[in-house]
């Protein structure tokens, strides 16, 4: 692959074939290439490991999903949460303009994470908001609320945990 070469360190979280759950961790793996991606240098190979649940299944929502493009606007509804702290830096990463949603004691917080913008959700409609391209919703309540703010072709993704269903694209 172009995207990786031999003795890079990389994290990702691998899907189970089976109906069970399997938890390991391994000095090599042989895994499918959308499953992984290099690890951050600054996040030892530990903290990756607890990282990889929430940070892999943001990576896989917004690269995978949503398709975050360079210059979209991306609203990242609790965006101070494991999957939310994740998904900021990737869409940031991504080339996505991040608008953060968290509780009023995190804004600095995500802002120093990369969003351009950051609101205490309680304080505001979310009509006030704008338009966006991307929209992650890994708090899964009042959803609909949100579907209004997407421009004519964006897209959405609301992840809940339970019976299955990892991300509903809507």
């Amino acid at each position: 692959s172009d995207l990786y070469s031999v003795g890079q360190d990389v994290w990702g979280f691998l899907q189970p074939k089976r109906k069970c759950p399997v938890l390991a961790a391994a000095d090599y793996v042989l895994a499918p290439i959308e499953s992984i991606a290099l690890r951050p240098q600054k996040v030892d190979a530990a903290e990756a490991a607890a990282l990889s649940g929430a940070a892999g299944a943001a990576l896989g929502v917004l690269r995978d999903t949503l398709r975050v493009r360079t210059g979209e606007r991306v609203l990242i509804r609790g965006a101070s949460g494991g999957v939310g702290v994740a998904a900021v830096q990737i869409a940031r990463a991504l080339g996505g303009r991040v608008t953060a949603l968290v509780r009023e004691e995190h804004v600095e917080r995500v802002r120093s994470l990369g969003a351009e913008a950051a609101f205490d959700y309680r304080s505001l409609a979310p009509s006030s908001l704008g338009r966006f391209e991307v929209i992650l919703d890994p708090v899964a309540k009042n959803t609909w609320d949100f579907r209004p703010l997407l421009t004519a072709n964006g897209r959405m993704a609301v992840m809940t945990i339970g019976s299955g269903a990892d991300a509903l694209y809507i």
